[in-house]
């Protein structure tokens, strides 16, 4: 699954911008959607007889992946709580097969990173989303669950509870433990397409958490984005009477599917503290060999998002 749509900016507008021109549609390649980006979307739902204006969802870009031998891949920890739990059912609901990483003290992100290799396998990584709790903005939980409520309980006994996972670090991403997890991330890194992107979906990381994120795109040599407030899960709530009831819908009446965008002010680290502008140029700059990769893949559409 994938949303994206007029106004935005940032590495996804890359790639979406990049498969265009891979399958002929002349847009040029910046970050912005904006007027000649709208005009390329349009010309490209209309190739597939769609209503032209409108946004790149899943059915846009799972056509737009076509013979690309790219992959989206969704890792989740899947541990404990109820928003794994709403994830992972929204996730099935759009037919993503997402990573689920349980914990397994002592070895959560090594896991996570084995999982996230196995699934590229022969493919290139369009996109890295990892799913987690940022507990307060003090870390990335990769396979530990949610430590954010055992924290602020207020209970000798939850907090008992948060003192073990605190001290499973090895199962988080923090500033502090980066260096140990380089060696695992890194393995990651020849994975990723030229173009490609990660987004960390997990609440307020992006606002206390730079430092880290930073040394990820450094590690990763693609943009790393992140959420500087609370990231929404799911795409409907109850109302009163108990009725499902979308969270948003956008100007065309689509409703936005809060577990593939980022919601609120993001945090966006470029490879070696680069930015949008020189990002976009450089893979601009490297579309006639990204042609000629593209010609020759013959890779249908099937296992394209994490089958």
């Amino acid at each position: 699954m994938f949303f994206l749509t007029y106004g935005e900016k940032g590495p996804k507008v890359v790639l979406v911008q990049t498969l265009m021109r891979l399958h002929n549609i002349d847009v040029q390649i910046n970050g912005h959607w904006q007027q000649e980006c709208m005009k390329a979307v349009e010309e490209y739902r209309a190739k597939l007889n769609l209503r032209p204006l409108g946004s790149i969802d899943g059915k846009v870009f799972f056509n737009l992946l076509q013979g690309s031998k790219l992959k989206v891949i969704d890792s989740l920890d899947a541990s404990a709580g109820d928003v794994a739990d709403i994830t992972k059912r929204e996730m099935k609901a759009a037919g993503v097969k997402v990573l689920l990483n349980k914990r397994v003290p002592g070895h959560g992100v090594e896991k996570a990173v084995d999982n996230i290799v196995e699934r590229s396998k022969n493919h290139r990584i369009a996109l890295l989303r990892i799913f987690g709790h940022g507990n307060g903005g003090n870390w990335l939980s990769v396979a530990l669950g949610n430590p954010f409520h055992l924290r602020t309980s207020g209970s000798e006994a939850d907090m008992a509870k948060y003192n073990v996972l605190k001290a499973d670090w090895k199962s988080y991403i923090d500033n502090n433990h980066f260096g140990y997890h380089k060696k695992s991330l890194v393995r990651i890194s020849p994975l990723f397409a030229s173009f490609g992107s990660v987004e960390l979906h997990s609440c307020t990381i992006g606002s206390t958490q730079q430092e880290m994120i930073q040394k990820m795109a450094d590690t990763w040599g693609v943009p790393v984005t992140a959420g500087k407030g609370d990231q929404m899960v799911g795409t409907y709530y109850k109302d009163a009477a108990g009725k499902n009831v979308p969270y948003f819908k956008n100007k065309w009446g689509e409703v936005v599917p809060f577990n593939f965008v980022m919601e609120g002010e993001v945090f966006r680290a470029y490879p070696n503290g680069g930015n949008l502008q020189k990002w976009a140029a450089s893979v601009e700059a490297s579309v006639p060999n990204l042609v000629r990769w593209f010609s020759k893949i013959k890779q249908g559409v099937s296992n394209i998002f994490g089958n």
